[in-house]
């Protein structure tokens, strides 16, 4: 495939993220505005509650998607490049991507259990 058809994918990829958590982002500062509540534990969030908080329209749950989307972003980019790299056979950037990816979990996982 031609390499600005898939620059253009990728490039899609990053900017709706961005768009997305930037947009998660401000309603959760101004709902923290609204509601004169500006006192946040985002380190101790729990995930579980993240559905429920976003439905009660918490700013808390906003803030924290809307992280979670842009650390997700790069993530979905590079996944996004090996799919796209699995259909042209292009092997050696599979490898690199697929170390990138294992590089991405661990330290996913190890800055989950620091916590």
């Amino acid at each position: 495939m031609n390499n600005d058809i898939m620059a253009k994918r990728i490039s899609f990829v990053l900017v709706t993220g961005v768009i997305i958590s930037s947009i998660c982002i401000i309603i959760g500062i101004i709902l923290s505005i609204i509601n004169n509540d500006f006192t946040y534990d985002l380190e101790h969030y729990d995930f579980k509650i993240l559905k429920y908080d976003l439905i009660n329209f918490d700013a808390r749950a906003f803030l924290m998607l809307g992280i979670f989307i842009l650390i997700l972003t790069p993530i979905i980019r590079v996944f996004c490049m090996l799919i796209q790299y699995y259909i042209e056979k292009n092997y050696t950037y599979i490898s690199i991507c697929f170390i990138i990816l294992i590089v991405l979990a661990i330290s996913l996982f190890l800055g989950a259990t620091h916590l």
